[in-house]
């Protein structure tokens, strides 16, 4: 079985390639490979580097944070934007392996669930384009996972459900509830214990 690095790093060279590739594209086709949102999100951070408000761009409304952590798309380069979000794409994987790891599901499941998300061509896609969404992904996962190390809540299935609510209320993104199914779904069919099982960190 192909292990979870390995994972890792076969996502990370596809997202990279695929990167490569949409620059070319952009040059050579009519039909262009990036995200329109990813020009609005450039030329914000162009107007957040010489001093000037990101919401000078007419169609930017986003968090200004957005602006901020593309900065380096002025000075470094264009893409650094399609790097960071497909890097936040590879930290999906790990947080979804770090959450059914916490609730004891098997290796084997587990593996499968983080090649599903970083395998999947709607995912590693939307980041490749310059789409921001891995961002939110990413940051909900943490969150969750920050909850379940901090409040011991791991095997709490009851408690996983509202934090899938919460997500999908909170942010209205069909991405976020694919997310949420990863690491739900193996709890319900591999039948793992959820009240009855001993939490790891008492």
């Amino acid at each position: 079985m192909i292990g979870t690095r390995s994972i890792l790093v076969l996502s990370a060279l596809l997202r990279v390639v695929l990167i490569v590739y949409g620059e070319w594209q952009d040059k050579h086709m009519e039909v262009r490979y990036t995200d329109v949102d990813y020009s609005v999100f450039s030329d914000a951070a162009d107007l957040m580097a010489s001093g000037k408000s990101p919401y000078g761009r007419t169609t930017y409304r986003y968090s200004p944070l957005l602006a901020f952590l593309l900065l380096p798309n002025t000075f470094i380069h264009h893409s650094w934007g399609k790097f960071l979000f497909s890097s936040a794409d590879l930290l999906v994987g790990v947080f979804i392996r770090t959450i059914l790891k916490q609730r004891w599901v098997p290796e084997k499941t587990c593996t499968y669930c983080v090649m599903i998300w970083l395998f999947n061509p709607f995912t590693f896609t939307i980041g490749t384009r310059g789409n921001c969404e891995p961002i939110v992904c990413a940051t909900i996962l943490w969150f969750t996972v920050q909850l379940v190390l901090v409040f011991c809540f791991a095997w709490d299935l009851p408690f996983c459900f509202f934090l899938q609510t919460v997500a999908f209320v909170a942010f209205n993104k069909l991405s976020q509830v694919g997310v949420m199914s990863n690491f739900v779904s193996p709890m319900v069919y591999e039948g793992v214990p959820c009240r009855d099982a001993p939490c790891a960190y008492q």
